[in-house]
């Protein structure tokens, strides 16, 4: 008798080696400059780039150039620039075809010439040095230098800050090749307190008598229906902000009512009532629709009435200006007076807008 003997084996007890580790996706790009670089015709830039995240299964990375006439690439990072216009680096997983990061490169002439003007300004305050590029589309990133960081400092993007009082050589070179350079100097001034004020610090801030008065009106008719409009205004002059100087500051008097600029717009001033300065000076030009009528005439005809013409008139309907806080620009005086200021601090009644209707019957 034959006897047969049968192995089974579970395929649980096979050994197939380590599992194989998951690939890991590049999602990013890291590049060291932002999503736009400025380039002079001639000049390179070399791209510094990695795979985001680092340890990436396939980190190999791709740049390409969307116009080679205007920007050339190579695989290492250097970009240059051919001629004036505007192309686009795009760089992407080698293993891949979507583009992960783009660079938009704008090519501009070289710089022939630069100028600064010198500026002033007072400690503890800002301000941004705009630098004369010929020809005006040239090349304008440069590099900054302060000689006197003690009293002006200068940032990469050309905002001086004022230290303390006195003068600094604000320097700036071109990054383009052009080897240009440009000074400027900067003076510093003391910041008085306003309650340490005396006369010989005071200035000719403004002008309260209007350079030019005018006045328009314009008619126009069609058919039975008639619009008159009358504008009127005043440019060039300056207007001093009264109520705002006594009722738009916290440190009013006692028991006084306030505007409520006194906790939005002037909510830093919390002292030095009543003091008189610079900061109420407004610009007070405006343009006003100081009244408007439409009217509509009906042919009647009969025995008693020949037509009858009906009106709606506006008055101060709207003013446009510059400046929008404060009263009404006629609650300010335009003579040789007091020119600037207010007819009254306390007993101006603003003016108010108003409508009327009327009906003209010719017999």
């Amino acid at each position: 008798m034959l006897s047969l003997l049968l192995s089974v084996a579970s395929c649980g007890d096979k050994e197939y080696g380590d599992a194989m580790n998951e690939a890991q996706l590049m999602n990013d790009i890291e590049v060291n400059v932002g999503s736009s670089l400025p380039l002079a015709v001639g000049m390179d830039f070399v791209l510094d780039y990695k795979p985001v995240p680092e340890n990436v299964t396939n980190p190999e990375i791709t740049l390409t150039s969307s116009d080679e006439n205007v920007v050339s690439v190579s695989q290492d990072g250097r970009v240059t620039a051919k001629m004036i216009g505007k192309a686009y680096i795009n760089l992407s997983q080698s293993t891949a075809f979507e583009t992960l990061k783009t660079i938009e490169v704008q090519v501009m002439p070289v710089a022939t010439a630069i100028e600064l003007e010198n500026v002033e300004l007072f400690e503890g305050t800002n301000k941004k040095v705009i630098v004369n590029v010929t020809p005006s589309d040239g090349y304008n990133v440069f590099d900054w230098k302060s000689d006197n960081e003690e009293v002006a400092t200068v940032a990469d993007d050309g905002t001086i800050t004022g230290k303390k009082p006195g003068t600094a050589n604000i320097s700036v070179s071109s990054q383009d090749g052009s080897q240009l350079t440009a000074t400027a100097v900067v003076t510093v001034k003391e910041v008085i307190p306003i309650d340490k004020g005396t006369d010989e610090d005071k200035r000719v801030v403004g002008n309260g008598l209007p350079k030019f008065t005018m006045s328009v009106t314009h008619t126009f008719r069609y058919k039975n229906l008639d619009l008159n409009l009358y504008f009127r205004g005043n440019l060039g002059y300056q207007i001093y902000d009264v109520h705002d100087l006594y009722y738009g500051l916290q440190d009013a008097a006692p028991n006084t009512n306030v505007l409520e600029s006194a906790y939005k717009e002037n909510r830093e001033i919390t002292t030095g009532k009543n003091v008189h300065s610079s900061y109420f000076v407004h610009n007070g030009d405006f343009m006003k629709l100081d009244v408007a009528t439409l009217g509509y005439t009906w042919n009647i005809n009969n025995k008693w009435v020949e037509k009858a013409r009906f009106y709606i008139t506006g008055r101060n309907l709207f003013t446009i200006s510059g400046y929008h806080r404060g009263l009404d620009k006629d609650a300010y005086c335009v003579n040789g007076m007091e020119p600037g200021l207010p007819y009254s601090k306390n007993g101006y009644y603003p003016s108010s807008r108003q409508f009327l209707f009327g009906i003209q019957l010719n017999f």
